[in-house]
């Protein structure tokens, strides 16, 4: 039942006993470019021998379907459907490639029209307008395109791109792509309709569909990505296929594994890279400046025999079993940036004289020497501690073993030896060097552990670097889930810190503007300091200063101070009577509010009122009677001059909102205020907690100094390291970075609080070198990208 699908040649000649498929095109289009027609036939080809592998397994589906049946009408139409798509399998072929053809014919010409994509069909506007049949295929089609877009996501993009270049008159996209997989859902949509059938069985092919074509629907893409490629279009676009891809001919499906065939595409891949890399080793060999460090490995002798790569890995194991052990290999006692070349040649030469000369050969040569560069930028790295740097030395030869070994290890970033040294890095960038403490840090032996492990268990099998990862990750991610709760009541602390400030301020200010310039009972004054400052904060922390809570509490205090004041006339007598019982009301509700001590409630309460009476009865009440007398004696009431001192103590307040000092704004009111002659008795605000000094005496820098760009855009989560006055390095994380205040939080590897700064501070440590910012990311990548980019410099300079 596989056929051979009905193409028409680019050359013209019709493959024999082959129906022409007959594609009717605008005679006004665009002419298609030779090169795609040709990708065309190919692609064609690719999902031909998908289709043949399709109804192949069709039968076996179908059977298995009517054996579940349930009843016996079921189980013959299912056979049915089975014997109908078996008959019209010629014609389901030839309109799928027929369809699929005029996506390709219609591609140049700009005035075609896009055609309908599959979300289309299914927006909410048509849902209640398609027959529930049509409306579940369409979801299931829909299903299918985005399955196929999102996994083929970077081999769509290269072919768009490409026949975008390729295609002058249009401009290609997901929309008119002849490869989009809504085109080939379609393309089966259409040819499907064919067979008069069940929707349940048409969803059965679909399914036949997915597995055999859709799901390997990658291989065309990269089998037409290559032929452009080496057609000469954008042959350096990222990730562009370097070989054809077989697309299982009429091999039965399931015959070769997807495990087999991601293990051949890995070696594959890791054989090209070593390959690349041998060419680069090769080039920058004959470089003056590195003859040294990459000459032979062992005898010079042209009768040298070359050391086979079992061998190799037999003197390796040797090498390795006599590492230095315990605190000296860790303390600076034991040099362990080792030369592993010069140890390995100095053994090889040594059994000269017993076994003849030997050398290692070139390939195993470019191994080591390409570790040996890799474990010196590691080691050379200043972002590890010195002790860290000196455990991940001792552990170049096992990595050095797994190279050799496993030729995926340089260009695979899964590989368990890399995300174990990497997760070594990791873990030990927080490790600050302080003596005896470091050498007790849970982290650190942890490290020592790890690596003592790795020399003890690993032979030849890299498979034991999984099992010693899985441990180590598994105990740093409950250090760093501990960490990370300390880091996040750090942060809770700090910015309640902050926000309890700035409530606090808040509440000063605007009970400031009421009360300058104003006289009032002691009682009064207490209340205010005592209570209404702090029930204001807690409003501000709630709700925020635009509440109406806020507005509420406010209008409280203007009251208050309404109501300690003589009444003007009758009437104003009258609304304060009217508002007393109120007034009262809602001081004690934010007494309750605070849970203020009820001794205090109760006595502050009664000299309250004892004075509000004083005001109703029309008494002059005892605090405005020194004022009284100080008026009679000057001869006048000085109202002039007191509402002049009003608008110039506002003014200062203004001022003060705006002051960057540390010194809480009621103090600077009330030094302000000692010095003004024109003022009245002023009620005083006393601030219980003082906003934190956090700007030191530094000079300012520009805004567009590098060292305050960097200190001001510092990631949280950075580590960096400062230099302590005594010499020593601490390193920290930024916590938290609260920028309404200006203060960065840092915290050491626990989580606990170490400093703050701010970010003049940080950007004057910076610029002194007091301060670096450490690189946490994936230490083996970026030795990776180091080396190889040194290797081509030096292959440039050499040229």
């Amino acid at each position: 039942m596989n056929h051979k699908p009905n193409l028409v040649c680019v050359d013209g000649i019709t493959p024999p006993k082959a129906a022409k498929v007959k594609v009717k095109t605008n005679t006004n289009a665009a002419a298609l470019p030779t090169i795609l027609l040709k990708l065309r036939n190919h692609a064609l080809e690719d999902l031909h021998r998908m289709f043949g592998a399709m109804f192949y397994q069709a039968d076996d589906m179908f059977f298995e379907y009517a054996h579940r049946a349930d009843d016996p009408e079921s189980q013959e139409a299912c056979l049915n459907a089975m014997r109908e798509l078996r008959l019209k399998q010629r014609e389901i072929e030839k309109s799928f490639y027929t369809s699929i053809a005029k996506v390709f014919h219609r591609l140049p010409d700009p005035r075609f029209y896009k055609p309908a994509s599959l979300e289309s069909i299914s927006m909410a506007p048509q849902l209640a307008l398609v027959h529930n049949d049509e409306l579940e295929e369409s979801v299931t089609l829909e299903g299918m395109v985005k399955k196929a877009r999102s996994q083929f996501s970077s081999q769509l993009y290269q072919i768009n791109t490409r026949l975008d270049v390729l295609v002058l008159s249009v401009s290609v996209d997901q929309a008119n792509s002849p490869f989009d997989p809504a085109v080939i859902c379609e393309a089966i949509r259409s040819a499907t309709h064919l067979v008069k059938c069940d929707i349940k069985y048409r969803l059965i092919f679909y399914k036949l569909f997915q597995r055999h074509i859709l799901d390997c629907y990658d291989r065309v893409l990269d089998n037409c990505n290559f032929r452009l490629a080496k057609s000469g279009i954008l042959p350096d676009l990222k990730d562009t296929p370097r070989q054809l891809r077989k697309t299982g001919g009429n091999i039965r499906p399931g015959e070769q594994s997807k495990e087999a065939t991601k293990d051949t595409t890995a070696t594959d891949a890791a054989n090209e890279f070593f390959s690349q890399l041998q060419a680069l080793m090769a080039s920058v060999r004959q470089a003056t400046e590195t003859i040294n460090s990459l000459s032979v490995i062992g005898s010079n002798s042209v009768k040298a025999r070359t050391v086979e790569n079992r061998e190799l890995i037999d003197i390796l194991t040797a090498l390795q079993k006599i590492q230095p052990r315990g605190e000296a290999a860790v303390n600076g006692s034991i040099n362990t940036q080792q030369n592993v070349r010069d140890t390995l040649s100095n053994f090889l030469k040594q059994q000269e004289s017993r076994i003849g000369p030997k050398k290692v050969g070139e390939v195993d040569a470019d191994v080591i020497n390409f570790v040996a560069m890799l474990f010196d930028f590691i080691l050379d790295d200043e972002n590890l501690p010195v002790q860290v740097k000196a455990i991940i030395g001792r552990l170049q030869i096992p990595y050095l073993k797994v190279a050799l070994l496993d030729r995926t290890f340089f260009n695979r970033a899964g590989h368990p030896a890399r995300k174990l040294i990497n997760e070594i890095a990791r873990a030990g960038i927080g490790l600050s060097e302080q003596g005896d403490s470091f050498m007790e840090d849970a982290v650190f032996k942890k490290i020592q552990h790890v690596a003592q492990r790795v020399l003890d268990q690993f032979s030849e099998n890299p498979n034991c670097f999984e099992e010693i990862y899985e441990e180590f990750n598994t105990f740093m991610k409950v250090e760093v889930r501990r960490s990370s709760m300390l880091e996040q009541r750090t942060r809770a602390v700090e910015e309640g810190r902050v926000r309890s400030c700035e409530a606090k301020r808040e509440s000063v200010l605007a009970l400031e503007s009421r009360v300058l310039n104003k006289v009032l009972p002691d009682v009064v004054e207490k209340i205010i300091n005592d209570v209404w400052i702090n029930y204001l904060s807690l409003i501000f922390l709630k709700q925020g200063s635009k509440s109406n809570d806020w507005e509420h509490a406010l209008l409280v205090v203007d009251r208050l101070i309404e109501s300690v004041t003589p009444a003007k006339n009758p009437a104003h007598l009258k609304q304060l009577f009217a508002g007393f019982p109120t007034l009262l009301k809602d001081i004690r509700a934010g007494f309750s509010t605070l849970s203020y001590n009820p001794f205090k409630t109760g006595r502050l309460m009664e000299e309250l009122e004892h004075i509000l009476v004083q005001v109703l009865q029309g008494d002059t009440p005892d605090h405005l009677k020194p004022k009284l007398a100080l008026r009679d004696e000057q001869g006048g009431d000085g109202a002039t001059s007191i509402e002049e001192s009003k608008n110039k103590k506002i003014g200062q307040l203004q001022a003060v909102s705006k002051s960057p000092q540390s010194e809480s704004f009621a103090d600077q009111l009330h030094k302000r205020a000692a010095v003004d002659p024109s003022s009245s008795k002023v009620a005083r605000l006393d601030i219980v907690k003082k906003v934190e000094p956090i700007r030191p005496d530094l000079p300012e820098l520009a805004e567009n100094d590098e060292a305050l760009i960097k200190a001001k855009s510092l990631p949280v989560g950075s580590w960096v390291e400062q230099a302590e006055s005594d010499g020593t390095k601490c390193r920290r994380k930024l916590a938290a970075f609260i920028k309404s205040v200006d203060k960065l939080i840092f915290v050491n590897r626990s989580g606990v609080k170490v400093c703050e700064q701010c970010t003049l501070e940080v950007a004057h440590a910076l610029k002194s070198g007091q301060l670096v910012i450490l690189e946490d990311s994936l230490l083996f990548d970026r030795a990776l990208e180091n080396v190889i980019g040194n290797l081509r410099k030096i292959r440039q300079q050499s040229l």
